[in-house]
């Protein structure tokens, strides 16, 4: 099952059917995994772009609700009882792996990679034994995979199954995508590929270690008035007070906007939005000056922020996501969105250590609060 229902919102043409040395992505997948099984579907909402590749096109059952939906659609429709499933743009699979992945099924209801620290779920074999699972969470709207994994049998292959398998040397590119326009320039010459078929640019893939300053992600001009929007709003708290002067955060707003970016590309939602909501997350937190002083809940004072800011820039289309993001990020997993979980625990995770803990605290004495029951309690709430 070759999962191609992206909504093709970072690249256009769609990004399976992106060419490389005049030859789509998705052909390239195809031409894989078409000898290596007696049945190969396409899950899209947009048949007619690639019904020239005279494999079935199987819509899934309900749009917008993620890969999950895909493939539970799929599921449905093949008359076999396990399947691997693999994303469109996936330029390097890599059939050995494939075909060892598929030996190792044995009676797990799913199977998957997780060789770099995080799972492959879209290089991985799924059993119809999933299907009442799948159904139950999408009718709950629980998108994510990994929800299903718990609930079911499942098999992860781990760096010591790939050394085992001799199969180590595939690690670093069998799982890419090309999700931007970068990734396109950052493992392919656009001018000539005259690499053999599946092997990688010697440059290395994405690593999120890399990005040091959020001005590489966004344009100056946003990036200024996030930056210029948080300090003024922060320092105008702090000048009405009668020593404390610090503006702080920015230098928080633009880690989170970071840690949220690499985040949403692990988890392969939109990684744009979610740094742009990272970078958000606290602009309401001193609106007008004020530290909570009003009825409105920071969040949508941060939303106001965002829609002002980005109306008119080059990121305007992701007003939507962002303000649905903020709104949600503190609601129960129910409730929220991808992208706002990710802010979430983005926001968290610039916390952890000895500096989160010191923060914690010098954050309380700043607000003239100091070691009572109250802040106890609270400390071991958010400590925790």
């Amino acid at each position: 099952m070759i999962l191609a229902g992206g909504r093709g919102l970072r690249l256009s043409p769609e990004k399976p059917l992106f060419t490389i040395d005049g030859r789509p992505i998705v052909e390239r997948v195809v031409s894989t995994v078409a000898p290596l099984f007696q049945e190969v579907l396409i899950i899209t909402n947009t048949p007619d772009r690639y019904g020239y590749l005279n494999l079935p096109c199987i819509p899934d059952q309900r749009q917008g609700c993620g890969p999950l939906m895909g493939i539970y659609s799929g599921l449905l429709k093949i008359r076999r009882e396990v399947a691997f499933v693999c994303a469109a743009d996936m330029p390097f699979l890599n059939s050995t792996l494939i075909r060892s992945q598929y030996e190792a099924m044995g009676g797990y209801d799913i199977v998957v990679p997780w060789a770099r620290g995080v799972p492959e779920f879209l290089h991985a074999l799924y059993g119809k034994r999933c299907l009442p699972i799948i159904q139950e969470n999408l009718e709950e709207n629980k998108f994510k995979i990994e929800l299903i994994t718990r609930r079911l049998k499942t098999l992860r292959l781990d760096q010591r199954w790939f050394k085992k398998m001799d199969l180590a040397s595939c690690i670093e590119t069998a799982f890419i995508n090309i999700n931007t326009i970068d990734d396109y320039h950052r493992w392919f010459n656009p001018k000539k590929d005259s690499r053999p078929e599946g092997s990688p640019n010697a440059k290395k893939g994405f690593s999120s270690a890399q990005i040091k300053d959020t001005s590489q992600l966004i344009t100056p001009e946003v990036l200024g008035q996030i930056r210029r929007t948080l300090i003024r709003q922060e320092s105008k708290y702090h000048y009405s007070l009668p020593k404390e002067r610090y503006a702080s955060l920015w230098a928080h707003s633009s880690r989170v906007g970071r840690i949220a970016y690499s985040l949403a590309i692990t988890e392969k939602e939109e990684s744009i939005p979610a740094l742009l909501a990272g970078l958000f997350h606290d602009t309401g937190k001193f609106a007008g000056g004020k530290y909570h002083d009003d009825d409105i809940a920071e969040e949508a004072h941060a939303v106001r922020f965002a829609e002002k800011i980005l109306t008119g820039s080059p990121y305007k289309q992701w007003i939507p996501v962002v303000k649905k993001a903020l709104l949600t990020m503190y609601l129960e997993v129910d409730q929220t969105s991808s992208i706002g979980r990710i802010v979430y625990d983005a926001d968290n995770l610039d916390k952890l250590g000895h500096m989160g803990v010191a923060q914690f605290f010098t954050k309380g004495v700043f607000r003239h609060r100091f070691l009572g029951d109250e802040v106890m309690i609270r400390a071991g709430i958010e400590l925790t």
